[in-house]
């Protein structure tokens, strides 16, 4: 049994830049202006609610709903910025394959 399942509203926000957008398509142009690998195509539909989240809208009330990163490219969602990363590097490498960029912004580290 799983419980009650959690409220949940999908963002969709550059892992580069932090950049919020309004609809997966949009991240997938953005990404490309970052050198990402985009395809023409997803084959990826709407998140349909099951037993553990229910998909909201922004315009129900804060309090209750998580907030989570969504893939724009299948339909993983996560509660941090850092693990859609790791997501995309190890889910999506091809997609990363031109950036010069590896880590998000706030984990990059000079050598």
């Amino acid at each position: 049994m799983t419980g009650v399942p959690k409220l949940v509203n999908i963002v969709h926000q550059c892992i580069f830049c932090e950049r919020s957008l309004s609809t997966p398509q949009k991240l997938r142009h953005h990404l490309s202006s970052h050198g990402c690998d985009v395809p023409s195509k997803v084959g990826v539909g709407r998140r349909i609610n099951n037993s553990s989240f229910i998909y909201v809208g922004t315009s129900e009330p804060q309090d209750l709903i998580q907030k989570h990163f969504g893939c724009p490219f299948c339909n993983i969602h996560y509660e941090a910025l850092a693990s859609l990363h790791i997501h995309f590097t190890t889910c999506h490498p091809e997609i990363l394959a031109r950036t010069e960029i590896q880590q998000p912004t706030q984990d990059a580290k000079l050598e």
